[in-house]
């Protein structure tokens, strides 16, 4: 392994977890308000992946943690690198959905990953020239990582599900991340209930 991330790893990690964040400084106030969610929760073993010069020195001037592309190669590898308490860890892979309802549970979850032109995906079944890898996986609940679309079409409708507290949040399904991200921090940590008023419910599919 690499020295430097060995270092690294062993000075965040805890019980070989860690959050990994990758950024750039397209993202830098989506990053800055998500650092700033990491740390009031108290979790210290995250590291951000600096993938240009500007987030570098963003996490530089704050004093964050922050490595490179390249050692994320390295990094990925490694496994355990979420450190929440909700995950189950009894499958190859465990998944937050972009799925509103519960069918997200049933057989139209799916994952891939694209490599330039090329699709791989660990779901695919063995086929003639491909050798499914049989990884179990999980989808996790749909309310504890939530999307943003169930946040505002079905949770803050709900006067129960409006007390409810997520571990994460995907802002998703909506051009104007920002503005919909600094008003989910107002809704869940400063207590304002009005702050997803202005916003419709998500998009239309």
């Amino acid at each position: 392994m690499n020295p430097r991330l060995a270092r690294i790893l062993e000075k965040v990690a805890v019980q070989k977890e860690l959050i990994v964040v990758l950024a750039n400084s397209n993202v830098e106030e989506m990053l800055e308000i998500w650092l700033g969610s990491i740390q009031r929760v108290g979790l210290p073993n995250y590291l951000v992946v600096a993938l240009d010069n500007e987030t570098e020195n963003f996490c530089n001037q704050r004093k964050f943690m922050r490595t490179d592309e390249t050692l994320m190669k390295e990094l990925i590898p490694l496994g355990g690198l979420n450190p929440f308490d909700h995950l189950f860890r009894d499958s190859d892979v465990e998944s937050m959905t972009d799925g509103h309802n519960m069918t997200v549970y049933g057989s139209t979850f799916t994952a891939a990953k694209f490599i330039g032109s090329k699709q791989y995906s660990i779901f695919f079944p063995s086929n003639p020239g491909y050798y499914g890898l049989h990884a179990s996986r999980r989808t996790m609940d749909y309310y504890l990582f939530m999307n943003s679309k169930v946040l505002l079409k079905t949770v803050r409708k709900d006067a129960d599900l409006s007390k409810f507290i997520p571990v994460i949040i995907h802002v998703n399904y909506h051009p104007d991340k920002l503005p919909k991200l600094k008003a989910i921090v107002e809704y869940f940590v400063d207590g304002n209930q009005d702050a997803l008023d202005p916003f419709p419910d998500g998009s239309k599919w």
